[in-house]
């Protein structure tokens, strides 16, 4: 079974749209900052990802190529958010300096980055244990929800404590999105 032709509550139809919308807006903009080969680029990524996840031996063969010789040029692209965020606030630099940390720490090796390389060894592995899978979990999508949560909060001049309550809701929900997803992984026909 893959993702295409799992069947949701019609009550939760409202929200696969709204993520549908999502997905292309974050394309739109991924092609309106980067470029239409930018574009290309990550949308031809993702779906290699995708037929690797669905278990697609030739997914996973043309992932490895597309990735294998990119140079480190290519990550500036990526980086960017980093150098926005330390020039859209000249006025506030304690805000600028606080909105880099919560980014890079939630994309950097401990957290995005780690958690994708332990998913990618588990997957490789056949195996993880809870520990692993508890890393795994609460650094890949969690850590992304979890920094843009308390980076709107701390954009919006929210206290320090709900700042932090909107990093655990993130944390919560990114969670939520991630068992969901292994779950969707796991039940795939292929």
């Amino acid at each position: 079974m893959y993702r295409q032709s799992i069947q949701f509550p019609v009550k939760d139809a409202a929200l696969r749209e709204d993520v549908h919308a999502l997905g292309g807006l974050i394309g739109e903009t991924l092609r309106d900052q980067g470029g239409e080969e930018f574009f290309k680029r990550v949308e031809g990524d993702r779906l290699a990802a995708i037929r690797r996840r669905e278990g697609d031996p030739t997914g996973a063969a043309e992932l490895q190529a597309r990735t294998r010789d990119r140079s480190p040029a290519d990550a500036t692209e990526l980086t960017r958010a980093f150098s926005i965020l330390a020039e859209s606030y000249p006025l506030n630099p304690a805000l600028a300096a606080s909105l880099v940390a919560e980014l890079a720490d939630a994309a950097g090796s401990r957290r995005l980055i780690g958690g994708q390389m332990e998913d990618l060894l588990a997957e490789e592995a056949r195996s993880a244990d809870a520990q692993a899978l508890q890393f795994i979990h609460l650094n890949k999508t969690a850590a992304m929800i979890e920094a843009s949560l308390a980076m709107g909060a701390m954009c919006g001049g929210a206290p320090r404590t709900s700042v932090g309550a909107l990093r655990e809701a993130g944390r919560e929900l990114g969670l939520a999105f991630q068992i969901v997803d292994d779950i969707l992984d796991g039940t795939s026909d292929s």
